[in-house]
């Protein structure tokens, strides 16, 4: 299971029968290729796969790309839990909507918590499906190993359009660390 996180994501959902993604999917007739949304801070009206993704996304890939939409681009935007088979295609899915959103919105910065073990077949994935150049930023393959080192790092990730990606332990560690040490809570600030 991934854990995507956006700055703007404070909340944790998932999907339930009654839930806004089923209600929204329904209004939508059937129309699976991206949905329309409106709100406050949200200028895009429609989202959907890039053209060369769509070609390759299966119906429940298409269906999930709408729940990432449905629970992230809201005016209430909070964080999505896809759960699903191995081998079901949800890497290349989030890849597809990642790569969407920055179309979009090339000022967000994504960050995705996995496992670390998992960490370079992501970023393979990534390289593989990528259809704009954009950075793909970690700490294991930069060798940032104590916070000054990680703080270059997460300055590059807000300075340019990039994606952060960080293993569980380390997000964990970072964002419940020392809240005395002024590099700590900078990496902290940064994250959340």
């Amino acid at each position: 299971m991934h854990k995507i996180l956006y700055e703007a994501a404070a909340r944790i959902r998932s999907s339930q029968p009654e839930s806004r993604y089923n209600r929204e999917l329904e209004n939508s007739e059937g129309n699976l290729d991206g949905l329309k949304l409106s709100g406050h801070d949200l200028a895009i009206t429609e989202i959907s796969p890039h053209p060369r993704h769509k070609k390759q996304m299966k119906p429940h890939q298409l269906e999930g790309f709408n729940f990432l939409l449905s629970n992230l681009i809201t005016e209430n935007p909070g964080g999505c839990i896809l759960a699903h088979a191995p081998g079901s295609g949800k890497t290349f899915m989030i890849i597809s909507f990642m790569q969407s959103f920055l179309a979009h919105y090339p000022d967000a910065r994504p960050l995705v918590v996995l496992p670390k073990g998992i960490l370079p077949t992501w970023k393979r994935e990534f390289q593989r499906w990528q259809v704009e150049d954009i950075s793909l930023l970690d700490f294991y393959s930069m060798k940032a190993d104590n916070r000054l080192q990680q703080s270059e790092v997460l300055k590059q990730w807000v300075d340019k359009r990039s994606i952060l990606f960080l293993g569980y332990k380390q997000f964990s560690t970072i964002v419940s660390g020392d809240r005395t040490c002024k590099m700590t809570a900078y990496c902290r600030e940064v994250l959340l």
